[in-house]
Order: C-alpha cells, then structure tokens, then sequence
C-alpha cells in the first residue's frame, strides 16, 4: 500500500512516501499546485495522511482526481497515552513526534523540534506523554528583537563565531543562537538527571546546525514527524 504523509507548515510542505511500512521517498513542496500535481499524478497513492500546523486547505486540492485525504487527530487510538489537559489544542506535529520517538527508540524521550517555533516534549518508557513547552525558534527570535523594539535592526541568521558578540549585528546573532543553545541544553540537564537511558531526540530545519553545537549524545531525525504521522495513522486504523 502506497500512503503519502504530508506535514503541512505556514510556509512549505514535507512529505514522504511509505511503501509497506517503509519511507521510500521524501519530498519538500514550497508551492501547493507543484503538490497537487506531484499527487494526482501517481496512481499508486492510495491515502493522503495530513499533519497540518499551517491550513490544509491552501495546499490540497479538491479535484475527484485526489486520493482520499485523512487528517491526523489527537483523538486517535495511539500508541502513547496523552496526559496533556488540553489534547485539542495540542500540535499535530508534536504529538507525531513523541509518537515515532516512542515507537522507534526504548526508554524516555525528549523531543526537541527547532523550526518556526522550538518546542520540547516528553514522553516516558511506558508512552505517556507528559507534555511540553513553545519557545520562539532561531529566526523567531532575530524578527521579534527587530520588532518589538525601536533601536535594534534586523540581522541575517548566521552562526556566531564567539561566544559574545562584539557589535550589535554579532550580539544579537549570538543571542539568538546560545540562547537557544543553552535553552536545549538546559532542558537536557533537567530532563536527564536521573535518566541515564534518556534518548535525546533533534528534528526541525535547523536541527542540523544545532547538534554540530551540542557535543552530545543526540539522535538527529529529520524525519521524525513523518514517521509519527504515519505510525498514528497504522495505529488508528491497524
């Protein structure tokens, strides 16, 4: 059975194909109608699994020529058991993390996801998901010293070469970079102290850059949300 998992963000699309279980393709879509014809030209889709944090309805189709399109729910028979109070606001792309975490690795995790936004959550070995926090991500974080005060200019994403910045371009590029350096590491800290085979998980777009950084033990998944978003779909309807 060919299934397309689609994680739909504001402002691109990630998307993999599973034949039989397996990730045989992934694909990034900056444009809905390059995603519409990428689908309605394979033959072989036979489910469009959705994990939306943007809207859905902007990237997808509704010509007859589209597979039938299943959208990810919080609700679904999953593999982790939510203690989160307030499961219908809660991201899709969250949970589909800590659900391929708990799936694909034994003991806790802590899932860090450093895109737009940075969040962490945290699932235990028996597959509660305890819940997590929001920050704002690498970007987020250079835009909102820009526009949230009168004085500070807005500066290009680049990685510092110091520690301190020593002009205002370099400190508010460091800033943003060690603080959210320092911010994971501190949640690693936390969550790790008496945690030895706690697994540390890092996906997003800057999760690349950041766990040249890090100089621990770290699994970097890319796919992460992927995976979760599949996993929850084979757990619901198995």
């Amino acid at each position: 059975m060919i299934v397309v998992v689609l994680d739909i963000g504001n402002t691109r699309v990630k998307a993999g194909v599973y034949n039989s279980g397996n990730l045989v393709e992934r694909k990034v879509f900056e444009r809905a109608e390059d995603l519409n014809t990428y689908i309605e030209h394979d033959p072989r889709i036979q489910h469009i699994v959705v994990g939306r944090v943007g809207a859905a309805q902007h990237w997808l189709s509704t010509k007859k020529k589209m597979p039938p399109i299943i959208e990810a729910r919080t609700d679904w028979n999953l593999n982790v058991s939510l203690l989160y109070t307030t499961p219908e606001t809660l991201g899709i792309d969250r949970l589909a993390g800590v659900c391929a975490a708990h799936e694909g690795w034994k003991g806790p995790s802590l899932v860090f996801d450093a895109g737009t936004c940075l969040t962490i959550d945290f699932v235990d070995e028996q597959g509660q998901y305890w819940g997590g926090n929001i920050s704002p991500g690498w970007d987020l974080r250079l835009r909102s010293m820009s526009e949230g005060t009168e004085s500070l200019p807005l500066v290009r994403r680049e990685l510092p070469t110091k520690n301190l910045g020593e002009s205002t371009q370099t400190a508010l590029q460091g800033g943003a970079f060690w603080g959210l350096l320092y911010e994971i590491k501190g949640y690693i800290t936390y969550w790790g102290e008496g945690r030895e085979d706690l697994n540390i998980l890092l996906t997003g777009g800057n999760a690349f850059e950041l766990a040249k950084h890090l100089k621990l033990e770290i699994f970097v998944a890319p796919d992460l949300v992927l995976h979760g978003l599949y996993h929850m779909y084979q757990s619901h309807y198995a």
